[in-house]
């Protein structure tokens, strides 16, 4: 209920005055919402709001968000509710809003970074959230120009109460997926870059997880330097001597010192010698050396064959190869493709020819039971050519 509504024939209470524990039991019953009106009144109910024993909240971001920017999240025995704040220029909601299943909390205000900013600020000293989700998304709503943007970013960069970003997504059609990178400086746990045809361009804040979907133009070692990721999965077209610069870099201390797991998508084929050159590395049996390890913030579990070691100064190890022929699931078999791949990476690695072959023709196997009315030979042996070509593109790198 907004702070302006009265209710006829009805004594007002005089909450204020009652005893500590009579106002603690009523402050029990109010919801988020309730509790962000109160906090509006006067400084003193500010301050008490502060005070009050709530809910933990966490906090999201949609600064262009077209129906809310700002919502709060919080647990309970029942699950899960979320309360979402939206700035419009009338206090009535729409009726889409109101058909939604969550809690919507209209503020008659302009939209702009002014009243965002003040209204994040006021959340934040009242309810003390930590900050989830931030997400710029101008794909589907109205096109923001680079001023704009650029007055949010500001105010981003110098709110430190946010703290870690801890997750970010970005979809913003040029030029402004440019400026946002130029311009943000907070580091962020996980970044979701949906827009991939920016130009290259400069960067000033870290990320831990990495994820870009296709293959981003403006993702390129320089970038990938600056943001020091510990995860990295990208479909990008880097080449042998990318990969050569990046191991050499890491392998020095230079770069990359935080990796963990590094998935890189390649333009060519991994041709190991060339990437692996005076690195020192050395190549690990596939059928008998098995390591785990984990990924996607330690949410799922997977084994690595084999793979080439190499060393970095202060004696770190990272092992990279190709996922597609080295990668399982936990405890799952190695099929007999990973074996044959393993065998001609040895036989070449082992060979005094410096020049790897130019052409791999794969002999494919048809096993029974996999062919029938809609699968027919050719068609399941074009299709395992083809996956084993694009494994021999896909790079990946564990450091242990």
């Amino acid at each position: 209920m907004s702070s302006s509504d009265t209710l006829p024939n009805r004594t007002r209470i005089p909450l204020l005055r009652f005893p500590q524990l009579v106002r603690n039991e009523v402050f029990a019953f109010w919801d988020i919402f309730e509790i962000y009106e109160f906090s509006l009144l006067s400084k003193v109910t500010k301050s008490i709001s502060k005070n009050m024993k709530k809910r933990n909240t966490s906090m999201s971001l949609e600064p262009f968000g077209e129906d809310h920017q700002v919502t709060l999240s919080s647990k309970d025995e029942d699950g899960g509710t979320l309360y979402q704040f939206s700035k419009c220029p009338s206090i009535e909601p729409s009726d889409q809003l109101l058909n939604e299943s969550y809690d919507y909390h209209p503020i008659s205000t302009e939209n702009s970074v002014k009243t965002f900013g003040s209204l994040v600020e006021h959340i934040q000293d009242v309810f003390a959230p930590e900050t989830n989700h931030v997400i710029f998304d101008n794909s589907s709503y109205r096109q923001v120009g680079e001023e704009e943007l650029k007055s949010y970013l500001n105010w981003f960069n110098n709110n430190k109460k946010l703290g870690k970003i801890q997750n970010l997504y970005v979809d913003i059609k040029v030029p402004g997926f440019k400026v946002f990178l130029e311009n943000w400086r907070v580091d962020v746990g996980m970044m979701d870059a949906r827009f991939n045809e920016s130009e290259v361009c400069t960067v000033d804040f870290k990320v831990d997880r990495l994820v870009v979907s296709d293959r981003a133009k403006w993702l390129d070692f320089n970038v990938l330097r600056r943001f020091d990721c510990c995860e990295i999965a990208t479909e990008n077209t880097f080449s042998n001597q990318d990969m050569h610069l990046l191991l050499k870099d890491w392998k020095e201390g230079k770069s990359n010192r935080r990796a963990r797991l590094l998935w890189l998508g390649m333009g060519e084929r991994a041709k190991w010698k060339k990437i692996l050159e005076g690195l020192d590395a050395a190549l690990r049996d596939l059928r008998t050396v098995r390591r785990s390890f984990r990924f996607n913030n330690n949410k799922e579990l997977w084994d690595f064959h084999g793979g080439f070691d190499i060393t970095r100064i202060d004696g770190k190890v990272a092992t990279v190869g190709y996922c597609y022929f080295q990668v399982t699931d936990e405890d799952d078999p190695i099929e007999p493709y990973m074996l044959e791949e393993y065998d001609r990476i040895s036989r070449v690695w082992n060979s005094v020819d410096n020049d790897e072959e130019e052409e791999i023709e794969d002999v494919i196997v048809v096993p029974e039971g996999v062919l029938n009315e809609y699968n027919t030979e050719q068609g399941y042996i074009e299709s395992q050519k083809r996956q084993r070509k694009e494994g021999r593109r896909d790079f990946i790198m564990i450091v242990w």
